[in-house]
Parts: structure tokens; C-alpha cells; sequence
């Protein structure tokens, strides 16, 4: 056995002194760090985080060892049952996927901090936490022979099993199908959690019922409540944790849909991502990237049905559903990209430059692109299924097959699952928009044409968006630029400060500015490389940025009345 030790001596100083017993079983033992972790598409480099790592054998003599690479050790063993590790992890940002410790929380994911032995990846573990009395501790991990030992098998788990403790942690519980959800809030808040309990219970058993079981009996949701601005989420095998801030609008409505949003999201990773799973993740290595084309899949499907059990389950109103749908065309239709690399290179892309927009109109989002296409496929299986077969037979049929039988999907298998469950042929669907930068917008026109709505574009109401063809961050940056709009055709780019027009400086809205002066030709003063340059704009009129909302049609058919019902899955 593994074993453990999590210290928090000096927790101020946000270094977590951690000790690793490893049986040695040859002359020389490999241990690993990881370098990435599941959930987040590129690399960590993890071992930046370490300090003051020694080796010994268990009674304290010192051992040899060297790096082999950035974050793989070797041990000098021979003749030596157990080797212990000491060293220290800083652990100064909490977020949903890093490690944080302070006077008043751990928050520990094993992935950035745990040594594993490549040689036994199946060894069984226990960790052992020194942490204050007062400290509940909360994650999916079971508990060992004392209060503060948590256990479990093999290195897949371990890695995958994320925990929190502190003095004041806020828990609920519920049950749903056949397993027992449990729902843990740290920082302060003032979330209606009896509101939030029942939401969370109608849609944990609309996915349930899709998929016809749960992958679990236990499963927990960890949230940190932040006082500053935090957006993100993190799947795991049985638990999801969930950053959240800041706490003061947490229960203004639209940012407590984004609560709604990321933890539907979240929980159906549990099925899509954790049991069924592309192939090249089939196990995770944690020591280098795991390239697939499957994001699209991965994270896509799963943007689409976090938001359509939402609606399907009654969390969310018709309204908010499709506020969201809007907000999904409307990033696709910004984003230039779209035109340049499919959405499959894009999710093989995730590891060459991660979850930021990477250079102008390169590539696409994953998430977005991703939901569009799933949303697409999922109207095409209806359609041809006279409203029998839905993408949720799909991911189905891909849970029992793969998920279940414990092994990975390829891209093709994904394909052929689609196709059986539409009974025809998806090429056109996969040539256009997956593997291909064909336009989305006939498809999306049908899709949403066949549940009775449609999609409606009119110009930015920000003048130098829809005239100029440009967006600005808060400092009055470019931040977004479409090509051949006037601002590119007069040579302005990405970062670009305006600071006049027409030699009235820029003070407060640009917009009521760039509006006041009109669509006529105009001088730009920006700043570029620390230098004043000026620029005139062509006149355009209306070619740049539009705003695109999906809507329902004035008059629906009672055909297309049907049609809504089956795609929503109404009872």
C-alpha cells in the first residue's frame, strides 16, 4: 500500500508538507508527477509547485536520486523495501482544478501533488490528513480506519478523487435514481440551498432517466464561493468541483443560472468524459498530453445537454433556454475561426495553446461549436426517427458499449453510433461541419425551423461594432476584429487603444462617441507600441458585428408543436 501524509503546518504560508511511503520492488524506482490533469486540456507542469524534495528509506537514511525529466525522479533502491518522500507543494490558487491551503481551508486535487510509481499504478492507497480538529472533511474518497484517513485503489482513482476541508463547510443531500448526491459549500454565501436542493434534483434525474442509471451510488458536489470574479468547473469520476464568485451577485438571476449551467454541465460529464471516454484517454496518462479529436464530443455534447436538461427538467423557462442557444450562435457568428480549422482540429488543438483564443481567427471553441453541432445532430435524429430517436439514444447506445465495457471510442465509432441511431448516413452533418469549415448557419436554420423557431440578426447597437467592424475590451482595446470590416480594410488589429476620433478624445463610452461623429469618414487616434499613430475609416454602413437571437416563429404548425415537444422530451 500507498501511503499519504498531508500536513499544514504554518498554513499561511500556503506550502503543504506532504510525506509518500512507496513499496520498492527493484533497484532503482521511477516516480512520476503528473503533468496535466483530466479536465483541463494542456499541460500544468505541476513540478514547478515543488520544494525541499528528499528521499529515505523508512528509517531515515537518505537515498540517491536524479531527474530524469521536468517532473520524473529516479531513486537509488536497491536493497530497500519502503521508500518515503518529503516534500512541500505550494498551493496558493483556488480554483476548481488547482491546490489551495490557508488558516481555513485544504482544498487538495491529487493530480497536482501526488507522486505515483509508473511500475504500480494499481497499488492501493490511504491518506492521512493532519489537519485542525475543527475541519470536516468532504469529497468522494472513502474514509479509513480513523476520522481523518481517506482510502481507495489504484492511481485512476486517485488522481480522480479531489477533497476539501475546512471549519465551516455548508452540506445538503439528496437522492436521485439509486444514488445519494451530496452537495458541499465553501466560503460565504447566500444561496436559497432549498431552491437550489430541488433544482438540483430535477435535473440530476432527467439525466439519470436519459441514460437509465448512474455510474455511482455516491457522488459529490464541491463548491467554492468566492469573493472576487470565478467561472469554472471540473469533472471527476464521482464528484465535480465548481468555483464560483463573486458571492455577492451569486443570486442576481442570471448569475445563478451560470451556477445551474455549470453544475448540470458538470454532472453529465460523470457519463460523457468519465465512463465514456475517447479512446486515446483510455487510461489517462498523466505524465504527457492525451491528443484527441473528440473534444467536440467531450465538452460539446455535454455544453448542449447541460443547458437542455436545464429546460427539460423545468429549471429553466423556455426564455432562459434559449437566451443561451442565442448566446451559443452569437459566439459562433463572432468568431472568424470558424471559417479557418474544423471543430475536430480544434479539439486536437486544445494542447498546443490551450483555453485561450490563441492567435486572431485561427481556430474554434470546443464548448460552442461543439453544442452547435450536438444540438444539429440531435434535431436530425429526431427528424428522421419521426421524433422516436434523440441524441440521448446515442450517448446511450456509447455509454452501454463503451462506457460500460470499460474501454475507449474513436471518432468513427462516435460517427457510427449516430448514423444507427438516425438510420442514415451523418456525412453530410461530419464532411460539413465536424471534420469540415462549411457555414452553420442552413443547418442551424433547419434545425431550429423544425421545433417552430427561428434565427433573427440585426446590427450591433454599438456604433463601432456595426460600422467599423471592431470590439473593445474595457480600456478601449480592441479586443475582437472582423476580416475586411472598415477598422481592418484601414489597417487597426488586435490591441489597438482608441484614444480619439475625429480629435475628441475618448472619455467614458466610445460607442456614444464613434455614434455622435456619424458614419462618414473618420480619423482614429490609437496607440500602438507605446506610440500615437492616426488612422482614417472609410465610410460603412451596418457591415460589421450583428446581433443574433433565436426566436419562436409567430405561427407554428401543429406539426412543428410535436416536433418541440419531442426534442424538449416533454412528459
Amino acid at each position: 500500500m500507498i501511503q499519504y501524509t498531508l500536513s499544514t503546518t504554518n498554513s499561511h504560508r500556503h506550502f503543504l508538507q506532504l510525506e509518500a511511503v512507496f513499496p520498492c520492488h527493484a533497484a532503482k524506482t521511477k516516480l512520476q508527477l503528473p503533468s496535466w490533469r483530466p479536465g483541463r486540456y494542456e499541460l500544468g507542469n505541476f513540478a514547478k509547485n515543488i520544494r525541499s524534495f528528499s528521499a529515505s528509506d523508512v528509517a531515515g537514511k537518505p537515498l540517491k536520486f536524479q531527474k530524469l525529466s521536468k517532473d520524473l525522479w529516479e531513486i537509488d533502491t536497491e536493497g530497500v523495501s519502503e521508500l518515503k518522500l518529503n516534500y512541500e507543494y505550494y498551493s496558493d490558487v483556488i480554483n476548481a482544478g488547482s491546490t489551495f491551503l490557508d488558516e481555513h481551508l485544504l482544498y487538495v486535487n491529487p493530480v497536482n501533488c501526488f507522486f505515483y510509481s509508473p511500475e504500480n499504478e494499481h497499488e492501493a492507497f490511504s491518506i492521512q490528513l493532519n489537519i485542525p480538529e475543527s475541519f470536516e472533511i468532504a469529497g468522494s474518497l472513502r474514509k479509513g480506519e480513523n476520522q481523518n484517513e481517506l482510502i481507495g485503489t489504484g492511481i485512476q482513482e486517485l488522481m480522480d478523487s479531489p477533497f476539501m476541508a475546512a471549519s465551516n463547510l455548508d452540506h445538503f443531500s439528496y437522492q436521485a435514481g439509486d444514488c445519494l448526491f451530496h452537495v458541499w459549500i465553501n466560503g460565504s454565501h447566500r444561496i436559497d440551498t432549498s431552491l437550489m436542493q430541488q433544482q438540483f434534483e430535477a435535473f440530476s434525474e432527467a439525466q439519470i432517466k436519459a441514460f437509465k442509471g448512474f455510474p455511482c451510488e455516491e457522488y459529490h458536489f464541491l463548491f467554492h464561493i468566492l469573493p472576487y470574479k470565478a467561472y469554472h468547473g471540473v469533472e471527476h469520476e464521482k464528484s465535480t468541483v465548481i468555483s464560483l464568485g463573486p458571492a455577492s451577485e451569486l443570486m442576481e438571476p442570471a448569475f445563478y443560472r451560470e451556477l445551474l449551467g455549470v453544475s448540470c454541465h458538470e454532472l453529465y460529464h460523470t457519463w460523457n468524459v468519465k465512463n465514456i471516454r475517447p479512446k486515446e484517454m483510455y487510461p489517462y496518462a498523466f505524465e504527457r498530453e492525451n491528443y484527441s479529436k473528440l473534444g467536440y464530443v467531450a465538452e460539446g455534447v455535454t455544453t448542449y445537454f447541460g443547458d437542455q436538461f436545464l429546460l427539460r427538467s423545468d429549471v429553466f423557462s423556455e426564455e432562459e433556454y434559449f437566451q443561451q442557444l442565442s448566446s451559443q450562435v452569437q459566439r459562433h457568428m463572432d468568431n472568424p475561426g470558424r471559417k479557418n480549422l474544423s471543430v475536430s482540429e480544434s479539439s486536437f488543438d486544445t494542447w498546443l495553446d490551450g483555453y485561450t483564443p490563441g492567435i486572431p481567427w485561427r481556430k474554434v471553441s470546443i464548448y460552442n461549436e461543439g453544442a452547435l453541432a450536438s444540438f444539429i445532430c440531435d434535431v436530425t435524429i429526431l427528424e428522421s426517427s419521426g421524433g422516436q430517436k434523440s441524441l440521448d439514444d446515442a450517448m446511450t447506445s456509447l455509454y452501454t458499449e463503451f462506457g460500460l465495457q470499460e474501454k475507449g471510442y474513436s471518432e468513427l465509432d462516435y460517427k457510427s453510433i449516430l448514423e444507427k441511431t438516425a438510420g442514415h448516413s451523418m456525412d453530410k452533418i461530419f464532411n460539413e461541419l465536424i471534420w469540415g469549415t462549411d457555414d452553420f448557419l442552413p443547418h442551424l436554420e433547419r434545425a431550429v425551423n423544425w421545433i417552430g423557431f427561428e434565427i433573427v440578426h440585426q446590427p450591433s447597437p454599438l456604433f463601432h461594432e456595426s460600422h467599423w467592424g471592431f470590439k473593445i475590451d474595457d480600456k478601449n482595446c480592441i479586443s475582437a476584429l472582423l476580416p475586411e470590416s472598415a477598422a481592418d480594410q484601414a489597417g487597426l488589429w488586435y490591441g489597438d487603444e482608441i484614444v480619439a476620433i475625429n480629435g475628441l478624445m475618448v472619455q467614458g463610452s466610445l460607442h456614444k462617441l464613434a455614434r455622435f461623429i456619424g458614419d462618414g469618414p473618420v480619423e482614429l487616434t490609437l496607440q500602438r507600441d507605446q506610440s500615437l499613430r492616426k488612422i482614417t475609416l472609410k465610410s460603412a454602413v451596418e457591415s460589421g458585428f450583428k446581433r443574433w437571437k433565436v426566436q419562436r416563429l409567430e405561427s407554428i404548425s401543429d406539426e412543428q408543436k410535436m416536433n418541440f415537444i419531442s426534442w424538449k422530451r416533454s412528459s
